[in-house]
């Protein structure tokens, strides 16, 4: 995809913090990397999917390699980890595509992997 980088949205944000604090999780390490992440459109089938970019300095987490999946009406929020850095936020829709974020109150608790 030929879309640059940009500031993560607001929506965007509520979704990582909530996926990162969610109470069990093993990624509270990634949690300095939310600040001034970017985000560029992943996915070519109409779906908000996101490849992540911390900022430069931000110190790689502990947690190498983590997948965190929650769920949502009609699909599934995976927050990929990759080398201990936030790599994609990915809208798995089960139906149809979703072309929007679902609203941060009708995610479920996510699990991590």
């Amino acid at each position: 995809m030929s879309e640059d980088f940009r500031a993560a949205t607001a929506q965007e944000l509520a979704l990582l913090e909530y996926l990162v604090r969610a109470p069990g999780a093993p990624a509270q390490g990634l949690l300095p990397q939310l600040q001034g992440i970017e985000a560029k459109a992943d996915c070519t089938c109409g779906c908000p999917s996101v490849a992540l970019r911390p900022q430069q300095g931000v110190p790689a987490a502990d947690e190498a390699s983590l997948e965190i999946t929650a769920g949502c009406p009609g699909g599934i929020l995976v927050l990929f980890v990759r080398e201990g850095r936030l790599a994609s936020l990915e809208l798995a829709c089960l139906d149809s595509v979703m072309a929007q974020w679902p609203a941060l109150e009708v995610v479920t608790p996510p699990s991590a992997s």
